[in-house]
């Protein structure tokens, strides 16, 4: 098992390092396709030798199957790639290249590999979390990129202001940071033996980035990570001071962008820095779980009123400006930016398609254009949609409601395992994940970021160290 672990530690800094920073000659016009070949052609050479060395030492009885420790997260695993493959065989677009995929080159192969990686990952690595510092080595280095392109060096990497960074364009800039903020901040509040320099710096790159970038689905999406956190740290004061330091920056950070709007941020910064020092001298820990359940209740109540006063008071802001419409009844094709367009068209495409199977993995291109080429063109361009913009109503119409529901019965049965031994690293990890989720409603599955999103996955897994305890 040692072995195994040296040759997926390998793996794993190439993946959380390597593959995020390098980029061709050619820069973003390549960038897809390069990290493809990246991820795809180590991957498949670092699975096939984990097979091959784990088959020889079973001959030669120098290890055995037991001591991999199975678990239901695996059965949904593999159900969920059995269904995205039956899909795929049932599909009526056989004649393209689904193995491959459409323009993001998000097909059949690269799937297979997300949920094989996952399991031999988690199999055989041995969770240590230094891992993290490598983890979050790439935001304090993309965040030195971004600010080197904003100030117009580095042009053969990235042309335009809509891309920047080795990654690609602004909206996975986002996805991924989303994850690299959640995880340094949530460990910089919860985790008592990680280096706080570090996690600052990282922190502080993640908030330039997220100047440079100003990616709204990103704000939401950290929004709702600091509400669903909030009941938990109140609870102490030690969380709840590091909790009011970030809120306070990112607040900031949103103040510069929304500098017209500051009669209703501004005030919220200063009610924020006043908790600050009526908390810096306060000491208690009032941790429980009833505690945890009664603060749960308030925030259940809260956030009810909060989408009351959403529905009846129109703030002119933004994304709550377009809640606002949207929960009265105005679905305009402009709001979110161009993502209610593909949302409105793809619910009516999901009774067009074949719902329970879906029409093929990485299918929503061919779908979606052979059914709305003209709109596209109504709208004075047209653009390559391979996605609605939105993870989950991709998917049910790539793999159907049954490789959905596969989806998240997988997802949830690792979030089941929070009931066995959760610790600080692990619950950090476990939030960070429902970070990506929740950009879900809002973006897209790619594989220059969602190889990482699978890798936290198996560190979540092998942080519980839970499998026996689940076998009972």
């Amino acid at each position: 098992m040692k072995l195994l672990n040296k040759i997926t530690n390998v793996y794993l800094i190439y993946i959380l390092v390597l593959f995020i920073l390098l980029v061709d000659k050619s820069g973003y016009r390549n960038i897809l396709v390069f990290k493809w070949n990246m991820y795809v052609i180590v991957s498949v050479v670092y699975i096939l030798l984990i097979l091959i060395i784990t088959m020889f030492k079973i001959l030669n009885k120098s290890i055995s199957i037991k001591e991999f420790k199975f678990n239901n997260v695996y059965i949904f695993a593999l159900i969920y790639l059995l269904l995205m493959i039956i899909s795929t065989l049932l599909s009526p677009y056989k004649s393209y290249n689904l193995l491959i995929g459409s323009p993001r080159m998000q097909g059949l192969i690269v799937n297979i590999i997300y949920i094989v990686s996952f399991i031999v990952v988690s199999l055989t690595y041995k969770f240590n979390k230094n891992i993290l510092y490598i983890v979050l080595l790439p935001s304090i280095v993309l965040g030195i990129i971004i600010i080197i392109q904003r100030l117009g060096f580095n042009s053969a990497i990235c042309g335009t202001d809509y891309c920047y960074s080795t990654i690609g364009n602004v909206d996975t800039v986002g996805l991924l940071y989303t994850m690299y903020i959640t995880l340094s901040l949530t460990l910089f509040i919860f985790a008592k033996r990680i280096n706080k320099l570090y996690l600052i710096i990282s922190v502080i790159s993640s908030l330039i980035v997220m100047m440079v970038i100003n990616v709204t689905s990103m704000y939401v999406s950290l929004f709702i990570i600091m509400l669903l956190i909030l009941p938990y740290v109140v609870l102490c004061s030690n969380y709840l001071f590091k909790y009011l330091c970030i809120a306070l920056s990112i607040l900031i950070v949103v103040l510069i962008y929304q500098l017209d709007k500051y009669f209703i941020i501004l005030p919220i910064i200063i009610i924020i820095m006043f908790g600050m020092i009526i908390i810096r001298n306060k000491k208690y820990n009032i941790v429980n779980k009833n505690n945890i359940k009664i603060s749960y209740m308030f925030l259940i109540v809260f956030s009810i009123i909060l989408l009351l006063g959403v529905y009846f008071i129109d703030i002119k802001l933004g994304f709550i400006h377009e809640l606002h419409s949207i929960m009265r009844g105005n679905f305009d094709d402009s709001f979110g930016t161009y993502r209610m367009f593909l949302i409105k068209r793809t619910i009516k495409m999901i009774n067009m398609n074949h719902i329970l199977l879906g029409s093929g993995v990485d299918t929503f291109y061919i779908i979606f254009t052979n059914n709305y080429f003209n709109d596209l063109v109504s709208r004075g361009y047209v653009n390559i949609n391979d996605s609605a913009c939105n993870i989950y109503l991709t998917m049910i119409i790539n793999i159907g409601i049954l490789g959905l529901n596969s989806f998240i019965m997988f997802i949830i049965s690792i979030f089941n395992l929070i009931r066995n031994n959760i610790n600080t690293i692990s619950m950090c990890l476990l939030i960070t994940i429902l970070s990506y989720l929740i950009q879900g409603l809002f973006n897209i599955e790619v594989v220059i970021v969602t190889p990482i999103f699978y890798t936290l996955l198996s560190f979540y897994i092998s942080s519980l160290k839970v499998h026996k305890s689940i076998e009972k």
